[in-house]
């Protein structure tokens, strides 16, 4: 087809260069400078136009059309003998900017000539461009550059148009061939250019023109020539817009265009072509215009000429590469993903279609694997980014060595490795996409006007490895490289603020690693001139503002200067108001405008500012599609904004935003990805405040786990590890304080110091990460008081503040650490110069912190403690007023229901009641009670907080105020549950309950004083045994539950789980919280596993005997006895007894028995675990006798329980004793070894003693019996005489005997009874038997494990049977135990109220009953007992049924009575004989 402009494919600037956009801004990470990541996206430089014609132009002919007689001629001067003729030549354009175009193909007209029949519309930039002969037989032949200086000589002439010829360059022994055109240069402004005389003027051209093209247009649309001269005229409208710029042509060309398609024949075998020129102009009309309407027509025109073009045409592969292009450049501006798909698809085609030998292959390959590193920036897919860095090599293996285009494939082959570095962060992609861009540098001639962007991409990669390593020497190469970049590169050249920015970035990473203002001074006016360098209205235009601001931004950061801030901020604003909002880029823009908002704000404190933050982040977030591989950058800084807006006003949905958008983050980036440490840090900072903020466990776990997860992925030696290993050092040192782990600030420690030891000298955030350092010393001196901790935490926090420069926003955080420390050192050493300097530092802080700002009111608190501090040891009351005076703004500054607000009030209390102290004003006292209170019913901060608060309010209302006592020892006894909470190791509930062990006692000996005996019962009942209660809670009232809902009964038994990791327990608790709901919503379930109230407990009291419950603490002892129907406790003062009288019985007893041996584990044969006893003394007696006078006897008074005439069948009594009298034989009082003795004076003469840890424990098994089975109980018998595992524990052969004992009289009667002894008494067989038998007999040693009872258990022959393992065991008709070892009955004197041994534990298991031992047993008389028990318990079942002998639980108390009374007639009561029965007790029912 005759004068059809023919474009170059489109494979501009645009296509060829990166548009990786990896933005400058990074994320804080607490008070860290964020990660951060450069752009390098290359930019779109102004085109001129040359257009090639025939060296037969002729002026007329270009009047009105283009002459037919027109040709571009190739001729083959010269060719070797050795050399055939050529078959086929094209003739490649490729413009130096593009670096490479489409092949287009000649006639050949003779042996030695060829000619190309069209004009060639070449959009090339004005430094020149090369020509390119190539054929199939010989690929690249021979080029010609045509160059800037021959173009500017050409432009300045008259005419407008030259012959030219030139021979081709060629290499080695091919053809010589010349080339012969001729060349019309049409500017691309309005400026006039000389003509030839013989021309028409313009103004007659366009009047020829405009009157052909009025016309055409009347003549009848079945003209056959209006398609073709319709045609013609858009052609020549096109060429005047490319002259004069004026739009109105250009849209007439469109016209022309359009209406000869409408035209033209389907059939027409030149419709193709013409389409393919259509689309052109319309991706013409898009590039100036920008219009998506165009670049679709573009799209549309191109697909119908793709499929309209047979896979066996010669001209197929170009067809697709230009389809491919033009997708790639939508994908640009819409990033949808199909555009880049079926780019993708094309380029695939083009290659599919092209000969493994054709010339173009290399390119297309190029281009497809341009295409796919877009489509990888895009989704993230690692594939895509495989693919196409073996796309890339495949075409640098494919390009001849010395081929023009060699730099240019090994430039997109470095991209291509460097974006795959910056996803997975392997240092060997990018040491091969520098070596590809040095070797592309290297290749580029010297003077070539490509180097400057070929040093671009090359400094580009050297700026990638220096975030990933922090080495220093890169950042150095790439500011080199950059330099030389912009030194070769004229001020006026269009791609001059492209390099400038890049020569920024440089700086600027440099400044974020050595904080040096020198850098980040140049790198902003770097980027300003970048800024004055682009026109307006240029593309690139809001990237440049965007990086200004950016800059200004981070030295704010540095130096506190706001109107740095301001600047940024303002520079970002007109960014993002320049760009386009459909612009692919205008989220990032927005993101980065949200992050100053936010900087700002934290600076400030004006909500405004953070609203605005959020609200920007939000619109990114909004514009930015699901599946773009950025979304998780937009939503990490949404949850930045959330995270301190939460920080400023508490508001708990903040952060619960701020932990769904970093989760969301976490969850879209891939594993491997190189930005997934960071999510995951932030992640973990947002869930360990909302921690603070709530008390929550479950969120610090959580954060610990997300930031160890962070430091994991993070690779040794990359820049940001120590900024995760801070992070995760303050949520170790977090977690320490909550649970006070000191594993947690050893971890805390290390993670600090490491991360100060992997910071480089001089580098900005060092002050940071010594502040750090300086907490967790402090934090662990506060556990451990070594002063070397405090020594070393302030002198780091004094380091820190000397490498902060003033007036920077940190340094009232940094003076506020360095006082605490200085206030914890005075506490120790009493120094009044560390009180002193410390209320200075604070006040400092104070005076630094902005009005408004959310840590003001910690600041504050801060002071006023350490005045109080040094009012308590001077005396002052100027200091106590000065307390009150910032504690009391401190609380009026924090948002209601903050966190921190209880320990505020609990603070601003004390210092009330310190100034009480010396003055005995009562107002101060009702004003810290009013604190107290405030504190104490607070429903956020940690429990234990409250429970302090409770305490102390009790404290001073119990004289002054009664009813607020009464109040809050009613808190105080709800929190108990809390602070030893199920989310805790059972170790740590245990720690946390030795301090308060004694609340419950205390709130019951004042419920007591005031004639409330209903609450003292209640209040022992919920705050004793509270570990054992929870245990208990899971397993015992599922019955009813199992009938109504057996799945959900089933759920609640399966989180029986004990394992000891933070996180399982967490989870766990979480659970249970939430089937407790669950179950709680049933009707007739309201109250499932609460604490029963009185009224209920006395509903269930046995009708055998009452329940006897011993308060015993330093203000008064009491017995509270309840009877079965009774309506209210019967209230029994032991006046006569005290703690202290309690305490002591207690020592004697236990100095009794260490000194005859008994608690002492030996190796003789006669003692379960024990040598054998020394000379008696006295001291038995009289501990058994203080017991009957001032216990026991004043309670069987008041019962009215005769003693005179011992009953034939004896009272049964089940005693709860607290504090000290739990481990004193209450069981066995009375007065012994007496000359006048009588029947009477002892406990066991008339009444049948058992012990139960809690009433609760009780009222479960009366409520839950089970009736015998059908099937005879099954008892199973365990005698362990030696331990191998365990040679130390020494022999006990008598287990031997007492097992053979008890079969003996099994045998008489149908009992099932099954005996493991010796190496068949493994765990595993024993765990397995006990589900099948109600009855279980150990006959061994037994181990007690105070510091984790559920590791006690007892010692079989191949290891320890652990309790934790049978209370997670389902025993189904677990009834009685017979713990036939020493001191299973034994508790912890440190934390008496919870009854912290195995007879308790085999009770929270679902035993019935238990029989135990308070300390070791006579291992001769072991069999003996046991033998009475069994024999005896046999025989109440035969009295009590009738008919068959029977076991049962029920009667386990009186067969123990029977066997130790037998052996009391047997061997007297000598103090020796006493000591053989006396440690056996009973527990349960």
């Amino acid at each position: 087809m005759r004068g059809v402009t023919l474009m170059p494919p489109i494979t501009n600037s645009r296509n060829n260069s990166s548009n990786a956009q990896n933005p400058m801004d990074e994320d804080l990470v607490a008070s860290s400078p964020r990660t951060q990541k450069r752009e390098t996206q290359t930019s779109i430089t102004q085109d001129r136009k040359i257009y090639m014609a025939s060296k037969d132009f002729d002026h007329k002919a270009f009047a009105h059309t283009f002459s037919s007689s027109s040709d571009v001629v190739i001729e083959c001067l010269q060719a070797g003998a050795e050399h055939s003729v050529l078959d086929t030549l094209e003739i490649r354009v490729d413009d130096r900017v593009a670096e490479n175009t489409g092949a287009l193909r000649l006639e050949k007209v003779s042996q030695t000539k060829w000619k190309y029949k069209d004009t060639i519309d070449l959009a090339v930039n004005a430094d020149g461009f090369k020509l390119v002969a190539q054929s199939k037989e010989a690929g690249d032949i021979g080029h010609i550059y045509l160059t800037r200086a021959e173009l500017g000589d050409w432009t300045t002439r008259a005419p407008l148009h030259e012959k030219i010829t030139r021979q081709l360059v060629t290499e080695g022994e091919k053809p010589t061939l010349t080339l012969s055109f001729e060349i019309l240069f049409i500017p691309s402004d309005n400026t006039n250019v000389l003509r030839d005389r013989d021309q028409p003027s313009e103004a007659a051209v366009a009047d020829e023109l405009e009157l052909q093209f009025t016309q055409i247009s009347t003549l009848p649309d079945d003209n056959p020539e209006k398609p073709r001269v319709l045609k013609e005229c858009g052609d020549r409208f096109l060429l005047r817009f490319r002259r004069t710029r004026n739009e109105q042509d250009f849209d007439k060309s469109i016209v022309a265009f359009e209406r000869a398609l409408q035209l033209a024949r389907t059939a027409d075998p030149k419709l193709v072509n013409f389409m393919h020129t259509s689309g052109i102009i319309y991706q013409e009309r898009y590039d100036a215009g920008g219009m998506l309407c165009d670049i679709d027509r573009t799209i549309s025109l191109f697909k119908y000429v793709a499929q309209g073009t047979p896979d066996a045409h010669p001209d197929i592969g170009d067809r697709l590469h230009i389809l491919g292009n033009a997708l790639s450049r939508r994908f640009e501006r819409t990033q949808d993903p199909t555009d880049i798909s079926e780019a993708i698809s094309a380029h695939q085609k083009a290659l599919r279609l092209t000969p493994e030998v054709h010339a173009n292959r290399p390119r297309f390959l190029d281009s497809l694997g341009n295409a796919l590193r877009r489509r990888f920036e895009r989704m993230g897919d690692l594939h895509d980014i495989s693919e196409a860095v073996l796309t890339h090599q495949k075409s640098v293996d494919l390009t001849p060595e010395g081929h023009p285009d060699m730099p240019g494939r090994l430039s997109s082959l470095g991209r291509a490795f460097s974006s795959r570095f910056e996803r997975n962060g392997n240092l060997s992609d990018i040491s091969e996409a520098l070596s590809a861009h040095q070797t592309a540098v290297r290749l580029t001639p010297e003077g070539h006007e490509l180097v400057p962007r070929r040093l671009n991409g090359l400094g580009n990669s050297f700026l990638s490895r220096f975030e990933r390593t922090g080495d220093l020497s890169d950042i150095a190469e790439a500011i080199s490289v950059f330099q030389r970049a912009v030194q070769l590169t004229p001020q006026d050249h269009a791609e001059m603020p492209e390099l400038l920015n890049s020569l920024g970035n440089s700086f600027f990473r440099r400044f974020d690693h050595k904080g040096s203002l020198s850098d980040i001074a140049e790198a902003m006016t770097i980027y300003q001139k970048a800024v004055r360098l682009t026109p307006e209205g240029d593309a690139n235009m809001p990237r440049w503002l965007n990086n200004v601001g950016i800059a200004f931004r981070r030295r704010f950061e540095l130096t506190g200067d706001l109107k740095d801030l301001n600047e940024a901020i303002s520079a970002q604003q007109k960014a993002v108001q320049l760009a386009p909002k459909d612009h692919a880029n205008t989220p990032r823009w927005l993101n980065s405008l949200g992050n100053s908002f936010l900087i700002r704000f934290q600076r400030t404190g004006d909500l405004d500012d953070i609203s605005k933050a959020i609200s920007t982040h939000q619109t990114a977030v909004r514009l930015t599609p699901e599946d773009h591989a950025n979304m998780p950058v937009q939503l990490n800084s949404l949850g930045n904004s959330y995270f301190r807006r939460f920080e400023r006003t508490g508001d708990l949905a903040d952060i619960s935003e701020a932990i769904s958008a970093h989760r969301k983050a976490v969850n879209l980036t891939p594993e491997r990805h190189d930005d997934k440490p960071l999510w995951l840090n932030n992640l973990g900072n947002s869930l360990r405040h909302r921690f603070i903020r709530t008390g929550n466990l479950t969120d610090l776990s959580e954060a610990i786990s997300a930031q160890q997860k962070s430091v994991h992925l993070t690779p040794e030696g990359h820049a940001n590890l120590p900024l995760r290993l801070n992070s995760l050092g303050i949520s170790f040192l977090r977690r320490f304080k909550r649970t006070g782990d000191v594993s947690d600030i050893s971890e805390a420690i290390s993670a600090h110091q490491k991360a100060v030891h992997l910071t480089p000298e001089g580098h900005a955030i060092m002050a940071v990460r010594l502040n750090s350092l300086g907490i967790s010393f402090l934090s662990r001196f506060e556990c451990t008081k070594d002063i070397s901790d405090i020594s070393d935490g302030i002198s780091a926090l004094q380091k820190s503040i000397r490498l902060t420069p003033k007036g920077h926003p940190n340094i009232p955080i940094q003076l506020n650490n360095l006082g605490t420390s200085l206030q914890r050192r005075f506490e120790r050493l009493e120094d009044v110069n560390d009180i002193s300097e410390a209320i200075s530092i604070f006040q400092q802080a104070v005076h630094l912190t902005p009005a408004g700002h959310a840590y003001m009111p910690g600041f504050l608190n801060n002071l006023g403690y350490s005045f109080r501090r040094r009012f308590e040891r001077t005396g002052d009351l100027a200091d106590i007023s000065e307390a009150i005076s910032a504690q009391q703004k401190a609380i009026q500054l924090t948002p209601e229901g903050h966190a921190s607000a209880p320990g505020r009030l609990n603070s601003l209390g004390n210092s009330f009641i310190s100034r009480f102290k010396q003055t005995g004003n009562p107002t101060d006292v009702a004003a810290a009670n009013s604190n107290y209170r405030l504190a104490a019913l607070a429903v956020t901060g940690p429990p234990s907080l409250h429970l302090h608060a409770a305490q102390t309010w009790a404290e001073q209302s119990q004289t002054i105020d009664p009813p607020q006592a009464l109040e809050a020892f009613t808190r105080a006894i709800e929190l108990l549950s809390q602070v030893a909470g199920m989310e805790q190791t059972i170790q740590k509930r245990h720690r946390n309950l030795v301090d308060i062990s004694d609340l419950s006692t205390a709130a019951a000996a004042f419920a007591t004083s005031h004639g409330r005996y209903n609450k003292a019962l209640e209040w022992l009942e919920h705050g004793r045994c509270l570990v054992w209660n929870q245990i208990n809670n899971l397993r015992t009232p599922l019955d009813a539950l199992r009938s109504h809902n057996r799945a959900l009964a089933d759920d609640l038994s399966r989180k029986m789980s004990l394992q000891d990791e933070v996180n399982a327990h967490v989870q766990l608790a979480q659970e249970w919280e939430q089937l407790l709901a669950r179950v709680r919503a049933i009707p007739e379930f309201e109250d499932f596993v609460r604490p029963p109230k009185c009224s209920n407990i006395l509903k269930h009291i046995p009708n055998s005997g009452p329940v006897i419950i011993i308060n015993v603490h330093g203000d008064r002892c009491d017995a509270l006895a309840l009877t079965s129907g009774a309506d209210t406790p019967l209230h029994v003062p032991l006046q006569g007894f005290s703690y202290g009288k309690a305490q002591k019985l207690r020592d004697d007893l236990y100095q009794y028995i260490l000194g005859r041996g008994i608690r002492n584990r030996g190796f003789e044969s006669d003692m379960r675990g024990m040598q054998r006893m020394s000379r008696p003394n006295s001291g038995i007696y009289k501990i058994l006798r203080d017991l009957w006078n001032l216990v026991v006897k004043p309670v069987l008074d008041v019962l009215s329980i005769s003693m005179e005439n011992p009953p034939s069948d004896p009272t049964r009594i089940w005693w709860c004793a607290t504090g000290p009298l739990t481990f004193l034989p209450i069981h066995a009082a009375g007065l012994y070894g007496q000359k006048d003795t009588k029947l009477g004076s002892c406990l066991s003469d008339f009444a049948i003693s058992s012990y139960i840890p809690t009433v609760s424990t009780l009222l479960e098994r009366v409520k839950n019996l089970r009736k015998s089975d059908e099937t005879s109980p099954r008892l199973l018998l365990i005698s362990v005489p030696s331990t191998p595992k365990f040679p130390n524990l020494g022999r006990i052969p008598g287990t031997t005997r007492e097992v053979e004992a008890i079969q003996q009289r099994l045998e008489r009667g149908a009992f099932h009874s099954l005996s493991l002894g010796g190496d068949s008494a493994t765990i595993g067989q024993v765990m397995q038997e006990m589900e099948s038998h109600s009855f279980v007999h150990f006959a061994c040693h037994a181990a007690q494990d105070l510091e984790n009872p559920l590791e006690s258990g007892f010692y079989l022959h191949d290891g320890q049977l652990k309790l934790s393992d049978i209370i997670k065991k389902e025993i189904p008709n677990s009834d009685l135990a017979f713990l036939s070892a020493c001191q299973t009955g034994t508790g912890d004197v440190k934390l008496s109220e919870e009854a912290v041994h195995l007879a308790a534990g085999m009770l929270a298991a679902g035993y019935h009953g238990v029989v135990a031992t308070m300390w070791s047993i006579m291992d001769r008389h072991g069999p003996k007992i046991a033998e009475d028990f069994y024999g005896h318990l046999i025989k109440q079942g035969v009295r009590d049924t009738g008919e068959s002998e029977e076991l049962s639980s029920v009667r386990g108390a009186h067969a123990l009575h029977h066997a130790t009374q037998q052996i009391r007639k047997s061997l007297g009561d000598s103090e020796s004989s006493l000591l053989v029965w006396i440690p056996y007790v009973h527990f349960g029912l």
